[in-house]
């Protein structure tokens, strides 16, 4: 079996495939030049080919915004819809009179600890994964890190404040520094994601361009107070994580979007 992944802002997949899989995150945004905007995420292009989606996200587009007409057509020419947040989902159920199935990121379906290179660190430290932060949060979560005793450490995104920038790193030395991370702090919604994966304290710093996808995750996990929103950093922390009840609510989830994906390749295999 053949299948096809999309390239970045290809116009047309060279060879015959048995399946396409359009996924995941915000592809299907298409206010977004470098993404979404591409007619080919919508299946432009891959005439003759079985289409599905895999946990993509309209993002921050709102049911209501008016749809380019290569997505509404699009989005028809698919034989499996699943995506990742209950926005995405109400659009389509608007576009095509279907309730997709809502999955989970890919990420979770894989554990990362056989690609993890750790970088020893002599203090312990609070993680920085964030493009964007408030003037409040950064101010809690400096002295947050102070009271602790911790180094403020700034992944990927440069954040002058913080005691130590590293920008220059691969994916596998991002995970050893989410893995032996006291606390997260993050503006994404893959740090959230890993934050869980690895277990950690941690606290997001919600903004549009996260929220459809990262508040439908936590309220399916009962999360929504690691957000910081107007409140102190040090109060998200302060409220420990019970990652007995976390796990046993993501197992099912975990499950579902393998039995999605199996079922939608035509595979008979059990999860």
């Amino acid at each position: 079996m053949n299948l096809g992944p999309l390239m970045f802002h290809s116009r047309k997949i060279k060879g015959k495939y048995d399946y396409v899989i359009v996924g995941s995150d915000i592809v299907w945004n298409f206010k977004d030049p470098f993404l979404g905007s591409d007619p080919i995420y919508f299946g432009q292009g891959l005439d003759g080919t079985r289409l599905i989606s895999y946990a993509p996200s309209f993002g921050n587009i709102s049911i209501s915004d008016s749809l380019p007409d290569f997505v509404s057509r699009g989005i028809k020419n698919f034989e499996k819809i699943s995506v990742r947040d209950t926005n995405s989902a109400e659009i389509i159920k608007n576009i095509s009179g279907v309730e997709p199935e809502t999955v989970l990121d890919p990420t979770f379906l894989i554990d990362p600890s056989p690609f993890e290179r750790v970088v020893s660190r002599p203090h312990p430290y609070l993680l920085v994964y964030a493009y964007h932060l408030r003037e409040h949060e950064i101010r809690s979560a400096k002295a947050f890190a102070k009271q602790r005793g911790l180094q403020t450490v700034a992944v990927g995104y440069r954040c002058d404040w913080a005691d130590k920038n590293v920008i220059a790193l691969g994916p596998f030395e991002w995970l050893g520094y989410f893995k032996n991370a006291s606390y997260v702090l993050t503006s994404t919604f893959h740090g959230t994601i890993f934050s869980l994966k690895y277990q950690k304290n941690f606290a997001t710093s919600i903004n549009e361009n996260i929220r459809n996808k990262t508040v439908s995750l936590t309220r399916h996990l009962d999360l929504e107070h690691r957000f910081v929103n107007n409140s102190n950093v040090a109060d998200v922390f302060d409220k420990e994580v019970n990652y007995t009840t976390i796990n046993a609510q993501l197992e099912p989830l975990v499950s579902d979007s393998k039995r999605y994906l199996l079922t939608a390749l035509g595979a008979t295999k059990a999860v």
